[in-house]
């Protein structure tokens, strides 16, 4: 059928849209496959779902593996995955009779790797040095930059197939991001069976259920399968009818009982039920086609060597009507079995990496069109800005202006009228947990909090502040831009950007305090001469988005309520 349509000249490349409908999910096992061994790209709707797919079965293994170091098959499974490829013999030699020992250790037992064959100790070592310090920041890194990390390491995307496994790697390092770094394997393999297979690339062939094909339409409709028979339904231990004056129960015959006449009856009515069923998903099926419509079936011989389709498939439905213009087929001759010299030992199917596999080189530097050795001109020197002159030895007021910038990012986002001074005392244990992560000591911890306390409700409490994080056209928050200034590359986080009147304005905060005897102006004068290269530069990045918008720059100071404002031109 699909061939039939490629040859059409009457309808365009682009409308001939292709479906393949099918009575359950169960029909397409072999399908499927054999779509994909013939090259046609096809989108399964709803099909297959995620968790069964190679790729996410490997990263799943391999993210169980990491939570859990006892999590036997999930590291028996690691061994086998295609970055590995162990053979099952030295998986055997490592692990058969270590029952009592987790894979980990096993696999740094020097007697256990002398027990293995050269190519599988070459291979379990590599995959040893990549978990081994994969394992050394658990808890210190997100866990999908851990496993992602480790896949990277181990030469995953070198293992894919086709384009869509990196879709189902990108899908499945996404969803743990969602979850969150407190979960475990139960939990992850629950959010998993929710999610489906993503759509191959360029796909021309949709693949669904009858009943997901509702209110569709496609040139060509490809029925297979119509002689299969669905799985029957076991005896129900109840049946019922629910009538307009009464409602009719009949239970399951007893042991050594035959059926009452009433669950009989019931029964026979749900099966007519069945039927009509059956020729409604027929009547959607055949409707859907706009052009051709292939109806597919294998019909099996009777007792009398005659054709006759099971009466529970839907081709007994059509059978009344088709029968008599149904030709047998040709006798088909068997082939000649095969010589034992010809039988060719099978082929292993286990996918793994070259054992000389080695990560691609990285790609060459940009060229740049000055030396960076020169001095850097004003619309380039922010480049060379460090931020570590403010704060040399305690790294405190360096996290303290980092929890500060996500709180008031969140403020933005989620708009000012949800916050208040009540809200974030309440937010205090967070935070606190926060500024742990980030590094910050146990003894520090109250003076740090009662810093990013009062920087946040002073810029909830200040006009200023409140201007800064209100609603504006086209606002953002951590502004990630990059682009090439005076022929240099260069890349910004803009803390804060919005459109007010015609103006486009860009914002940095800043937690930094005036020193001992320093007057505020002073500090502000300081600071605004030590951030314009910075800002500035922002705004050659900007001006080249939208060369027409006049751009003016801020600091805004939440600790202090300070703020400075310019244009570029104001200090050309």
């Amino acid at each position: 059928a699909l061939a039939q349509l490629e040859n059409d000249s009457e309808v365009k490349l682009a409308d001939r849209s292709v479906a393949i409908l099918v009575r359950s999910r169960g029909h397409l096992t072999r399908i499927l496959p054999g779509l994909r061994a013939a090259g046609i790209p096809f989108q399964a709707v709803e099909i297959e779902q995620l968790p069964d797919q190679p790729m996410v079965q490997h990263l799943l293994a391999l993210t169980r593996a990491l939570l859990h170091p006892a999590d036997r098959i999930a590291w028996l499974a690691e061994l086998r995955a295609p970055w590995c490829g162990l053979s099952l013999g030295d998986e055997h030699a490592l692990a058969g009779d270590g029952a009592e020992t987790t894979l980990w250790q096993c696999l740094n037992e020097p007697a256990r790797l002398v027990a293995l064959g050269e190519v599988g100790r070459t291979r379990l070592l590599r995959l040893r040095e990549v978990l081994r310090v994969s394992l050394a920041v658990s808890g210190r890194v997100s866990l999908r930059r851990q496993v992602e990390g480790a896949w990277l390491a181990l030469g995953g995307p070198a293992c894919v197939q086709s384009a869509r496994e990196l879709e189902e790697a990108r899908i499945f390092f996404d969803l743990l991001d969602a979850l969150g770094d407190e979960l475990d394997a139960a939990t992850l393999e629950q959010a998993l069976k929710e999610l489906f297979a993503p759509p191959e690339s360029g796909a021309c062939v949709q693949v669904m259920t009858i009943h997901k094909s509702k209110g569709l339409q496609f040139h060509t409709v490809i029925v297979p399968g119509l002689a299969r028979v669905p799985r029957g339904n076991d005896n129900q231990l109840l049946l019922w009818l629910e009538r307009e004056v009464d409602l009719l129960l009949a239970p399951i015959k007893g042991v050594g009982e035959q059926d009452s006449p009433l669950y009989t009856w019931l029964r026979r009515i749900q099966d007519a039920r069945g039927s009509y069923e059956d020729g409604r998903l027929l009547y959607v099926a055949a409707t859907r086609a706009i052009r051709r419509l292939h109806l597919l079936a294998e019909v099996p011989l009777d007792k009398d060597g005659g054709w006759q389709p099971p009466a529970p498939s839907l081709l007994a439905r059509l059978w009344p009507g088709i029968k008599d213009r149904v030709e047998p087929p040709a006798p088909v001759t068997a082939a000649p079995a095969p010589e034992s010299s010809d039988l060719l030992p099978p082929r292993s199917t286990l996918r793994r990496l070259p054992l000389d596999w080695r990560p691609p080189a990285p790609p060459p530097g940009l060229p740049v069109g000055q030396s960076l050795a020169r001095p850097l001109s004003r619309r380039a020197a922010w480049q060379e800005e460090t931020g570590n002159g403010w704060y040399e030895g305690d790294e405190t007021p360096r996290h303290v202006g980092t929890l500060v910038h996500r709180l008031l990012e969140h403020i933005a986002r989620e708009g000012l009228e949800g916050w208040s001074a009540e809200r974030l005392h309440r937010a205090e244990p967070a935070l606190r947990r926060s500024l742990r992560e980030l590094g910050v000591a146990e003894r520090m911890l109250d003076e740090a909090i009662a810093r990013v306390v009062r920087a946040v409700e002073g810029s909830l409490a200040d006009p200023r502040g409140r201007w800064i994080l209100a609603a504006h056209e086209d606002a953002r928050c951590e502004w990630a831009l990059a682009g090439v200034i005076g022929g240099i590359p260069v890349s910004a986080v803009i803390d804060r950007s919005f459109i007010d009147g015609n103006t486009r304005w860009i914002i940095d905060y800043k937690t930094a305090e005036p020193a001992a005897g320093e007057t505020l102006a002073d500090f502000l004068d300081r600071q605004q001469e030590h951030y314009r290269p910075q800002l500035e530069g922002y705004a050659d990045l900007l001006t080249a988005l939208d060369p027409d918008r006049p751009v003016r720059l801020g600091l805004y100071f939440p600790l202090l309520g300070g703020w400075r404002e310019w244009s570029v031109s104001d200090m050309a």
